[in-house]
């Protein structure tokens, strides 16, 4: 869980929220966008989890210099720098170098990733 000094919010009013992102960066607008709400979220509430699943997992694999691409490593930065968890769905090309990319990276199994989306109060999905 990660926090937020200046604008914390009560524990009994925190909800979990997930964002998944399940989009290639070639098609990154909506992407980067999910990626700058979370960031916005995590603000308010600590309890924000970024999923990177199907070809979403390549925002992490691929270094490619164009704007999408550079703004929605700028907003994961944030996030972990933020202590939220970043989650790249296992076996979809997550290997231990994609996971231990930075610090805050976690790579979960699909069906853990589902489990926790639907337990959320809210999940915000993006795909190509």
């Amino acid at each position: 869980m990660c926090s937020s000094p200046s604008l914390e919010v009560p524990v009994r009013e925190r909800k979990r929220i997930s964002v998944v992102v399940g989009s290639h960066p070639s098609k990154g607008k909506k992407a980067v966008e999910a990626a700058r709400m979370a960031v916005g979220l995590t603000l308010r509430n600590p309890q924000v989890h970024l999923f990177l699943v199907g070809s979403g997992t390549k925002w992490l694999l691929e270094e490619a210099e164009e704007k999408a691409h550079l703004e929605f490593r700028k907003h994961l930065d944030a996030l972990l720098e933020m202590g939220c968890p970043v989650v790249v769905e296992r076996g979809k090309g997550a290997s231990e170098e994609t996971i231990l990319w930075k610090e805050g990276v976690e790579s979960w199994e699909f069906p853990d990733i589902v489990k926790f989306v639907a337990d959320s109060h809210v999940a915000i999905l993006v795909e190509d």
